[in-house]
């Protein structure tokens, strides 16, 4: 893409970001480590969110489950050979990657950092899933390694959030961020938009929503 499209973007993408950042394109190796979620396993709902199929945007779901260390090294291999990376950052991506007890947590990042390849994390999460044990976690990994936690704002209204089964508030997500906030007022922050849900606002500001 050339720079005078990026021009044109009324956002700054992920993907350039990172360029800057590392001076060269950085992949994502994406990680299924088996997690679960709290309105799957009944903790705060059952059934999970009316669109959340784990299988169509994650590939490791389709396969049999393999360790940790496995999948990034097969990641990196494919991503090597197509497009000649060299730098990659491990992408929790299925389920509620910080839905376990912290120490869990720890043996799985460090399990995929430990790619002599591997540049950093990003992790997504819950807003309502991360305690500060958890914080505690992320923050020591961004002393030597690149940090993303990804929280997930379906909406902003409430009374979607309730039709999708979220299991949460908005005020959840902005408790979230606020206590992320005081943690990394020198670091790069960014917002992650689920442009299909734009209907939200619509409804939400012409009409009353059917639910």
């Amino acid at each position: 893409m050339s720079a005078g499209e990026v021009s044109k973007r009324r956002y700054r993408a992920f993907s350039c970001f990172l360029k800057e950042r590392f001076r060269t394109r950085v992949y994502r190796v994406t990680i299924d480590a088996g997690f679960t979620c709290p309105n799957v396993d009944g903790s705060v709902a059952v059934g999970g969110c009316v669109y959340c199929d784990n299988r169509s945007f994650s590939p490791n779901r389709r396969q049999p489950r393999t360790a940790v260390r496995a999948q990034v090294e097969r990641g990196v291999a494919i991503l090597s050979k197509r497009y000649h990376a060299e730098k990659f950052l491990a992408y929790f991506q299925a389920a509620t990657n910080t839905y376990a007890p912290v120490e869990k947590l720890r043996r799985l990042y460090e399990e995929a950092l430990d790619h002599p390849q591997l540049v950093g994390l990003i992790v997504g999460t819950r807003p309502d899933c991360v305690p500060e044990d958890v914080l505690d976690l992320l923050e020591c990994h961004t002393r030597d390694r690149y940090v993303c936690l990804e929280l997930g704002l379906q909406s902003m209204h409430d009374r979607s959030l309730d039709w999708m089964n979220r299991g949460h508030h908005l005020g959840a997500f902005l408790d979230a961020v606020e206590r992320c906030s005081r943690r990394v007022r020198d670091r790069p922050r960014c917002s992650a938009s689920r442009l299909t849900l734009t209907w939200c606002a619509i409804f939400s500001n012409v009409c009353r929503p059917p639910w």
